[in-house]
């Protein structure tokens, strides 16, 4: 069976089989060659391969250092080169590459947008449709399985209830009753909707829906909320390690200088945003940035100011107060 599966699957790809009594052989043997083409292995481990299996050695082994494509991707691309050195035609590529970067794109559009960045090799596609495509996913999924847990407790639960009922006297006609068929129902429903699995089922059916929405009407992509949390911690982390290995806070040191290409020197033990088109205001003066170094703790932040020549235009003043490094910047 799985013999004539690998047949029908090698004729529909166009695959050339060498031997057609083994074809599930012959079609791995072209995915092995594929994937040792995306993985950039030498060409002898390629000839090798071929060797081994008694296969005519490809005209070139395919080098594609794009970034933005996936592994399947280029697994398909190298398999539609192999087929086209045995002078044959793929013509699923096209869709194959579409699924991949489709499913990969699902999946990192629920990262969030801050973090995408660093998977931006791992698809192509289009994140507004990916969020689409992502947010009814999960908000059919979380329903399916809402309504079949649904399902199964409903039955457990009311179960259980008739059973204690039972054992005790008079269980068949409390049971009979409306009231007690009601009030019974009613609680196991108020028991399965309050649980907190139920209600996390709830929250992202409804998280899917909202994102699924706001990619089609807005053009926004946003991620799922959890990862968002997480991704909030790491950077409040990384925040603290990075205020944490600069040392205490001190106030800045301020140098006067006279004779020299500048005229201010600030010893810091932050660093600072300044810029040579930044003009800093301190003590009734205008400087500009002549240079900045680095020294040593707790102040490895120098900067020297010069003041502006005259006719300059003023950008942006920073009104400059030696204590302000006291001042931790907002979140």
């Amino acid at each position: 069976m799985t013999s004539q599966f690998f047949l029908l699957v090698s004729r529909h790809l166009s695959l050339p089989l060498s031997n057609p009594r083994a074809p599930t052989k012959s079609l791995l043997f072209f995915i092995a060659l594929a994937f040792a083409r995306s993985l950039h292995l030498p060409q002898v481990v390629i000839r090798l391969l071929c060797a081994q299996q008694g296969e005519p050695v490809p005209t070139e082994v395919v080098r594609d250092g794009s970034t933005n494509q996936t592994l399947p991707t280029k697994v398909v691309r190298c398999i539609l080169t192999a087929a086209q050195d045995g002078k044959m035609e793929i013509p699923f590529y096209e869709g194959a590459k579409l699924c991949s970067d489709y499913l990969l794109g699902t999946m990192v559009s629920l990262l969030p947008k801050s973090y995408r960045s660093c998977w931006a090799w791992a698809t192509s596609a289009d994140f507004r449709r990916a969020t689409i495509l992502s947010g009814i996913i999960e908000t059919v999924l979380c329903g399916v399985i809402y309504v079949s847990r649904y399902i199964y407790f409903i039955q457990y639960r009311t179960g259980t209830i008739a059973d204690a009922a039972m054992k005790r006297g008079g269980g068949e006609e409390v049971l009979a009753s409306m009231a007690a068929q009601f009030g019974m129902g009613f609680t196991t429903l108020a028991e399965y909707v309050f649980s907190p699995l139920s209600l996390l089922l709830c929250y992202f059916a409804l998280e899917g829906t909202l994102r699924a929405f706001s990619a089609a009407l807005t053009e926004d992509t946003p991620g799922t909320l959890p990862l968002h949390v997480l991704g909030w911690s790491i950077e409040r982390v990384q925040r603290w390690r990075a205020e944490k290995a600069l040392g205490p806070r001190v106030v800045d040191e301020v140098h006067r200088f006279t004779g020299i290409s500048y005229d201010l020197g600030i010893a810091s033990c932050r660093p600072k945003k300044w810029g040579r088109l930044l003009t800093i205001e301190f003590e009734g003066k205008f400087y500009e940035l002549y240079e900045e170094k680095r020294g040593v703790p707790p102040r490895p932040y120098l900067y020297f100011l010069r003041e502006n020549p005259k006719g300059k235009v003023i950008r942006g003043p920073h009104h400059y107060h030696p204590e302000e490094v006291l001042r931790k910047p907002k979140k």
